[in-house]
């Protein structure tokens, strides 16, 4: 993997102390052979896996692993809700999702979550298949939304369908919590408030990153202090 100009080279550390923080921690991770720069480019050298990625038909099958993985992470340690918003103050935007979500998250301002290492990205895209085991791959989002329960909290709402554009973020949370209830599956061990809340952080997170790529430069140095909160 190689940074595609400078600005990006954080990915690529990002990745690397993924890999091997995960690894430590006894998770199945792709080797790091080697690392470096060229002309100002970061890149990492990775073992390629054979194995079968995952498809969306398999992503109930890896649910009980995930879950399983979420209760072994060690929990740093708690900080409230506010201090991760103000966070983002200089980020002004009206685009109506961002909105909603930042008004959801400022009646829940004093209660707290814990800071832990967390992948960031957990889909069924990002894990492979080999043999009996499950392999964790792409960490360029290490740490960057470092919650504890966001990993698996981030995979449920793909599995419950919960998230979509054409509903209000009230509507959203509320979906996806009535399909945590109502599968025994999808338990996780987390409290339904504390679902909530990360379900909240996550969705915020995510449009942080996706929606508002174009202002990254802004956004990631801020997305980096979370960790330091």
């Amino acid at each position: 993997k190689m940074s595609r100009s400078p600005e990006y080279n954080l990915l690529i550390t990002n990745e690397v102390k993924g890999l091997v923080h995960f690894k430590e921690n006894n998770l199945c991770v792709p080797q790091v052979y080697f690392q470096g720069q060229i002309q100002g480019l970061s890149y990492v050298c990775e073992e390629m896996l054979v194995g079968v990625p995952l498809g969306k038909s398999s992503e109930v099958d890896v649910l009980p692993f995930l879950i399983t993985y979420n209760a072994s992470v060690k929990k740093n340690k708690k900080i409230k809700i506010g201090s991760i918003v103000d966070v983002f103050t200089s980020i002004q935007s009206e685009y109506g999702e961002f909105v909603q979500t930042v008004e959801l998250l400022k009646g829940r301002m004093n209660e707290e979550v814990w800071l832990a290492p967390q992948h960031g990205d957990v889909t069924y895209k990002n894990l492979i298949q080999v043999g009996e085991r499950v392999y964790f791959i792409d960490f360029e989002n290490f740490n960057v939304r470092p919650i504890w329960g966001l990993d698996v909290v981030h995979y449920l709402t793909r599995i419950t369908n919960a998230y979509s554009k054409e509903r209000d973020v009230s509507e959203t949370l509320r979906l996806f919590v009535e399909s945590i209830r109502k599968n025994p599956s999808y338990t996780t061990g987390i409290e339904e408030r504390e679902l909530e809340n990360i379900f909240l952080l996550d969705l915020f997170f995510e449009i942080l990153q996706k929606n508002f790529f174009k202002r990254h430069m802004e956004i990631s140095p801020l997305m980096q202090k979370i960790w330091s909160l």
